[in-house]
């Protein structure tokens, strides 16, 4: 009993249900080298709002599973207060939770000794200032009802904390987001499978299809340089699904470019077709200061479009790795693409530079060493 009094358990929390695919998969590599980590002295639980079916790289750990909603609503407050009670839960890791809110308290109340906050929510904040500023940085130093430490997946979004959430600067930290070093099992022959003629340049961009990732945008843009501009030479295919699809495939009607894009919905083999493109196109409105998809073009050697929106371009170096233009500028993300639709030399050269890069500051391994350093820290604190 004594053996069992002393050993304390640590909860990991999703919020969606366990079948949400897209960027979830790096959160599961989290959880799972956390499990690594903590699971010779500790049980590891993982609480899904909604259990459907455990992703393999979930069911083949020791990560004990369950269906239980852990977030801000009052009404499964007392189960999830029981739950820490019965398996004396230690510390509790969130994604995109509140940095504050009052049942932080009530779980320190039942044995909770640290709870972290990681941080993947896209997009610029307003900037406090004056009094608001003055009250939020007191809210923020608050004992009890704040997490003991916030987590910024890129520099931008550690940043972000610090200045627009006034969180100390001792509870913030970084992990930046890396993806896999595995390489396709085979190279897509992109004009074949997707019957795109051979002497067309291929301009992908992969993601949701959702207006915040500005594929509209990516649309007009095609329509001026094919049609205004005469560079018939461009295809554009897009990788991906959303509730926004149908609505992308109507506008390529109405601005009569069917003909140059490919709407190829969502894919399992983007790895597999990203190498046989030209280059990228990423007209996200909202990032975490760069995304995965941005990170797989360059493991490709593509070098990628992007606008000089801080939450987006963080990745990339303009003229080296990629071109960055002025946010919403039509004309100036056209010319970015003519310029590498023009010059192919300088397109695979930038590619060739946007792979060392990716290779020398976005590895997975080195975000889960940084997560593993982050953990060891705070749970050190008594």
């Amino acid at each position: 009993m004594g053996k069992r009094d002393s050993k304390k358990d640590i909860l990991l929390v999703a919020n969606y249900a366990s079948d949400v695919g897209y960027a979830w998969w790096l959160m599961e590599s989290f959880w799972i080298h956390i499990n690594k980590l903590y699971t010779d002295q500790n049980t590891v639980f993982l609480c899904y709002p909604r259990v459907n079916k455990i992703p393999d790289s979930i069911k083949n750990t020791s990560i004990a599973t369950r269906e239980l909603n852990f977030s801000t609503s009052k009404s499964s407050l007392l189960r999830q207060i029981q739950f820490i009670k019965k398996h004396k839960i230690d510390c509790i890791y969130y994604s995109d939770q509140p940095m504050l809110h009052w049942r932080y308290a009530i779980f320190r109340c039942f044995g909770v000794r640290k709870i972290i906050v990681h941080d993947h929510t896209p997009g610029m904040r307003t900037r406090p200032t004056g009094i608001k500023k003055l009250l939020k940085t007191l809210v923020m130093r608050a004992p009890w009802i704040t997490a003991d430490a916030y987590i910024g997946a890129t520099p931008f979004i550690q940043s972000r904390g610090e200045i627009v959430g006034c969180i100390p600067k001792y509870k913030c930290f970084n992990a930046p987001n890396g993806i896999p070093s595995d390489q396709p099992d085979s190279k897509a022959n992109v004009h074949e499978i997707f019957d795109i003629p051979i002497t067309r340049q291929v301009m992908i961009a992969t993601g949701r299809a959702h207006s915040v990732k500005g594929i509209d945008f990516a649309l007009r843009c095609l329509a001026k340089v094919v049609l205004q501009d005469k560079e018939n030479s461009l295809h554009f295919l897009f990788c991906g699904d959303g509730p926004h699809l149908d609505e992308l495939k109507n506008l390529s009607r109405e601005l009569d470019i069917e003909g140059h894009v490919t709407f190829a919905g969502k894919r399992q083999d983007v790895k597999n077709i990203l190498p046989n493109c030209n280059f990228a196109f990423h007209p996200s409105k909202a990032e975490v200061g760069y995304s995965l998809s941005i990170l797989e073009y360059m493991q490709a050697k593509l070098p990628v479009v992007v606008s000089d929106n801080p939450s987006v371009c963080g990745a990339t170096i303009h003229n080296k790795t990629g071109l960055i233009y002025k946010e919403n500028h039509l004309d100036a993300a056209c010319e970015a693409i003519k310029k590498l639709v023009k010059n192919k030399e300088a397109t695979e050269i930038m590619g060739l530079h946007a792979e060392t890069l990716l290779i020398q500051s976005y590895k997975i391994e080195d975000t889960h060493s940084a997560l593993a350093y982050i953990f060891h820290k705070v749970l050190l604190v008594k």
